[in-house]
């Protein structure tokens, strides 16, 4: 996963938060937390209605031929009319393009091709939310109980990086 969310409160705190402890991002990229017509979605194919649809770039940081650095999450833009074409040939001196095919701009995207797969535990999530506070439906639900998340939780988190790499290599 790897990605982040900036909570702003009212207060004036702000907390960043990981995907992997965060219960938000956990439900949303776990699919629990969708809406229930994203499992039968009309959209998920690269037909698309609108001028530009613009995405995450998974899978990028897998093309050895990419130019940049991936480590900050690279954007994913895909042209679907001759207005988009215009409206990306307006801001293209402000924007560092590469152009990709779409087979490359795709193989990671599977909601491009199909809808989302309802996991089995929604309708029990669902079932619950009216019925508990929401740390309660957090702790059921939307927790990663994995042993790889345990132990990360154990590691200094400026070793992270290093154990990634240090992954690659051993690969």
């Amino acid at each position: 996963m790897g990605g982040t969310t900036l909570a702003q409160f009212s207060n004036g705190i702000e907390r960043v938060l990981t995907d992997s402890y965060d219960s938000y991002m956990y439900g949303f990229l776990n699919y629990l937390t969708l809406r229930s017509s994203c499992y039968s979605c009309f959209f998920t194919n690269i037909h698309r209605y609108g001028d530009l649809t613009l995405g995450d770039f998974w899978g990028i940081e897998a093309l050895n031929s990419f130019r940049n650095h991936a480590r900050n999450g690279v954007s994913l833009i895909l042209v679907n009319s001759e207005k988009g074409n215009s409206l990306i040939k307006e801001c293209f001196s402000q924007l560092f393009i590469e152009h990709r095919t779409l087979e490359e701009a795709t193989y990671k995207q599977p909601h491009l091709h199909r809808p989302w797969q309802e996991p089995l535990a929604r309708r029990e999530f669902f079932d619950h939310y009216n019925k508990c506070s929401y740390q309660e439906l957090a702790k059921m639900y939307l927790t990663d109980k994995s042993l790889k998340r345990f132990v990360k939780k154990l590691i200094p988190r400026h070793f992270h990086a290093y154990l990634h790499k240090l992954s690659k290599w051993i690969r």
